[in-house]
């Protein structure tokens, strides 16, 4: 049996983190929010896959 680890949501106000953007850059931009959430989730992926 493998052992099963939790995903953990990172704690983020997300309406706050919305607001602060402005620009469709500020959302979708190298650093902007969503980059920001996805790193977060795949970095989560790979350490449960080690």
């Amino acid at each position: 049996m493998k052992d099963q680890r939790e995903i953990i949501i990172p704690d983020l106000d997300y309406r706050a983190e919305v607001r602060k953007c402005k620009t469709m850059e500020d959302v979708v931009g190298k650093n902007g929010l969503m980059q920001k959430l996805f790193k977060d989730v795949i970095q989560q992926l790979l350490e449960v896959e080690m």
